[in-house]
């Protein structure tokens, strides 16, 4: 999704990093048989072809100079993430995005420096409207232009993403596009520390892949209470 895609790209960038955006699986096959790269972060959930398919097929190439692949999951099970690393991606990094252990990552493959693994930093039982401390890794590496722009970006992209989920489950009763929309509020929420949206995300995508149906109204309105006070008291929160 393109927080994400926005947060780390200005992140790497900042960190001196030369960077190049792929949409899709297939996108990124093409990309890296035109050109060597030191390292791939892959999205393990994309459009058309997902991150364990297109790293397969990468390393299927047998190109002269094969890049390290390090998966980027949300996903935090041991097993799923041995998976990964069965099926040919070289490491992993944990969604919400984190500025520091992105760019350890960087530094573990391209430096050879050693780092701790990712941690799945999310805390579900503390959630907050905002955890400033995300907020200040994220301007640490960053600075406070990136640190506008991204919560910026995220007050205006998840108000569209709600009236998309209203649309969804109220006018077209599409299950599945309601999900979809609830696991990018989550996911970047997640990156930027937004914890009470992040949370509320979570539960209502849960119950609706359990098919509970009835409650989905009420988890809306919360969902909606809880980005209203986010956007009211964001930027007294980060002082900008």
């Amino acid at each position: 999704n393109m927080i994400n895609l926005s947060v780390a790209g200005r992140i790497l960038r900042k960190a001196g990093c030369e960077i190049y955006v792929s949409i899709t699986g297939q996108d990124a096959i093409r990309m890296v048989q035109q050109q060597r790269f030191d390292l791939v972060f892959m999205d393990i959930q994309m459009p058309v072809m997902n991150g364990m398919t297109a790293t397969k097929k990468i390393k299927e190439l047998n190109l002269p100079y094969c890049p390290p692949i390090v998966a980027m999951t949300a996903f935090s099970m041991q097993e799923e993430r041995e998976e990964f690393l069965k099926a040919g991606l070289d490491d992993f990094i944990s969604k919400p995005i984190k500025a520091q252990t992105l760019v350890s990552k960087v530094k573990k493959w391209f430096e050879d420096q050693k780092e701790e693994e990712a941690e799945n930093v999310m805390s579900w039982s503390n959630n907050k409207i905002l955890n400033l401390s995300t907020a200040y890794e994220l301007k640490k590496f960053g600075g406070d232009e990136i640190l506008i722009e991204s919560y910026t970006e995220f007050e205006i992209d998840t108000e569209k993403l709600l009236r998309g989920l209203n649309k969804a489950m109220k006018i077209d009763e599409d299950v599945t596009e309601a999900l979809s929309i609830l696991h990018t509020i989550k996911g970047n929420a997640g990156t930027l520390g937004v914890e009470k949206i992040s949370s509320q995300a979570a539960l209502m995508e849960g119950k609706l892949k359990m098919n509970h149906l009835n409650d989905f109204e009420n988890n809306f309105e919360t969902l909606s209470i809880d980005f209203e006070e986010f956007r009211i008291n964001y930027k007294k929160l980060l002082n900008i």
